[in-house]
């Protein structure tokens, strides 16, 4: 199974994007395990009884190693949105600033809007200007104002776009390394029930009559397509069972 490494210094912001884990390939299962699995087969069928319920020491081998390989993708998996859950929230609580902010500076330009200016002296030095000057020197400092509130409202409104942007897109790479796990644990499975078959291929040969292959079963978590919005749970996995039925 392949891996993702990251120097520790490396900072959330800059993992993210390394964070995109690329489904595994089918893994392999070279000759030489595919003789181990019919050797130990044939060493076992004295464990066989016809008509019978079989849990051989090798049937329950394989079931706990592949349980353990599910369980490391499953916190692997688990591990990388726990970062992605903390980027989330860190945009979250920036995109509530934003609109807190911009409802602050919406609230200061209307209120600039029904301001009324006029030409009464505020300090000793502006009792001898002209009434003209005061009112120009008020009318000019309402606008600078209003210009300063409305660049408040833009920068607002373009963090609140940024924020969106980048909770979408972080949404989105939550849910696709689950997804990846999925397709990841699939291969798992799918190498473990290879092995278990050729096991019993071998272990019911003598035994005639029609063998139920017995297979690995899947976590209840493996079923599950979607993630939570937010904060990943933690998932509990029962142990797989595998029964052996001859008929």
């Amino acid at each position: 199974m392949n891996a993702t490494k990251f120097p520790a210094a490396t900072t959330i912001a800059q993992a993210v994007p390394g964070f995109q884990r690329l489904p595994a390939a089918p893994l392999r299962y070279p000759l030489l395990t595919r003789i181990g699995d019919w050797f130990a087969g044939t060493r076992d069928r004295a464990f066989v009884i016809a008509d019978s319920e079989v849990d051989t020491p090798r049937l329950q081998a394989l079931r706990h190693e592949f349980a353990t390989r599910l369980e490391h993708e499953r916190r692997d998996t688990l591990a990388l949105i726990a970062v992605l859950d903390e980027r989330l929230a860190e945009l979250r609580a920036g995109l509530s600033a934003a609109q807190s902010g911009l409802t602050a500076a919406e609230a200061e330009g209307a209120a600039l809007e029904h301001d009324a200016v006029d030409d009464r002296p505020v300090t000793f030095s502006e009792i001898h200007d002209a009434a003209d000057h005061r009112l120009a020197r008020r009318a000019r400092q309402r606008s600078a104002r209003r210009a300063a509130a409305g660049q408040r409202q833009q920068a607002a409104r373009e963090a609140i776009d940024r924020a969106q942007s980048d909770i979408e897109r972080t949404t989105a790479a939550r849910q696709s390394h689950w997804t990846l796990m999925l397709v990841r644990c699939h291969y798992i499975v799918a190498l473990g029930n290879r092995r278990a078959a050729t096991y019993t291929r071998s272990l019911t040969r003598r035994l005639g009559g029609r063998v139920m292959t017995p297979t690995l079963q899947a976590p209840d978590w493996l079923a599950e397509q979607q993630l939570p919005a937010f904060a990943a749970p933690t998932y509990s996995m029962p142990t797989p069972v595998a029964v052996l039925r001859t008929v």
